[in-house]
């Protein structure tokens, strides 16, 4: 259910289901293989998208998985641009359905990519969450938009530019959250997904910047990305873009979530925007050509 906290107003979603999930670790078939007792059934798919048979909300919302291949190492930043097409359908269907449903009030479209950001299944996927109430974040970057001229559109980003393709710009945020933090920000000002921006090349260029992230540190960085977007209305001071958010800092660092993010919701970086343009922009720039 969900529970709002006695003390700080904010909301806090418990659900003690999630204790038995199954995870990777566990002993069997991998569920999100097709076979016998799987969770995307024994047949051939594409992309497979069904509802999280522990989902973080009991009451009003929804929780959705989506397995982006039958192929259990199939991760995203290597899809084939066909295979891409197909995953971004079924995004850009599953966002406006679950938008459309009763009770939910945000879209999220996310994934936990490795086992030290929450991924419990090995296999790769995705997340959709149709959150109950608005997440604090977003709450929290509505009333910036909502007071002025859009941040985004007006954003030169002097400095801050690591690759640019037509209709889109990936940028490193002003003030990171996390190492090496990338925005991928449609030039087109629109509040959410929508086919006129949310089109195949938005999701090959997510998988550009997965690569170009891997080929930085040299193994499967391990990060989260997610889509930020107002889904509540058609009309919407909110300009929407994807996140990726590393938790690798090189050199074998990784970068934890301990006192300060924590327990005060205040971020400490240890990357700078400049860095992340210098170390991680030619390397995009390379993946974003390939055809």
């Amino acid at each position: 259910m969900i529970a709002r906290e006695s003390v700080a107003p904010e909301w806090v979603s418990v659900g003690e289901n999630r204790q038995v999930r199954p995870l990777s670790s566990d002993s069997g078939p991998c569920l999100f293989c097709p076979g016998p007792g799987a969770e995307v059934g024994e047949g051939p798919f594409s992309v497979a998208v069904f509802p999280n048979r522990f989902p973080p909300f009991s009451g009003p919302g929804a929780a959705e998985v989506v397995v982006y291949s039958p192929r259990h190492d199939d991760d995203l930043g290597y899809l084939a641009p066909r295979h891409s097409e197909s995953l971004h359908r079924a995004l850009l269907q599953r966002s406006d359905a679950l938008r459309e449903r009763r009770g939910v009030e945000q879209v999220f479209v996310f994934e936990n990519r490795g086992p030290r950001v929450g991924a419990s299944m090995a296999h790769p996927h995705g997340q959709i969450y149709g959150y109950p109430v608005m997440a604090p974040r977003l709450t929290r970057e509505l009333s910036r938009f909502e007071a002025g001229a859009c941040p985004l559109c007006g954003d030169d980003a002097e400095g801050r530019l690591l690759f640019a393709v037509p209709g889109w710009r990936v940028l490193a945020p002003p003030a990171p959250r996390m190492p090496y933090e990338l925005w991928l920000v449609p030039d087109v000002h629109r509040a959410r997904l929508d086919p006129e921006t949310f089109t195949p090349a938005a999701v090959r260029l997510l998988q550009a910047a997965i690569r170009a992230l891997d080929s930085r540190f040299q193994h499967r960085t391990e990060l989260t990305w997610g889509v930020y977007q107002d889904t509540r209305e058609d009309v919407s001071a909110y300009h929407w873009r994807i996140d990726i958010l590393p938790y690798e800092r090189g050199g074998g660092r990784f970068k934890y979530l301990a006192g300060s993010e924590l327990q005060m919701d205040a971020f400490l970086c240890d990357v700078a925007p400049c860095t992340t343009v210098a170390e991680v922009g030619p390397l995009l720039r390379a993946e974003g050509s390939r055809p």
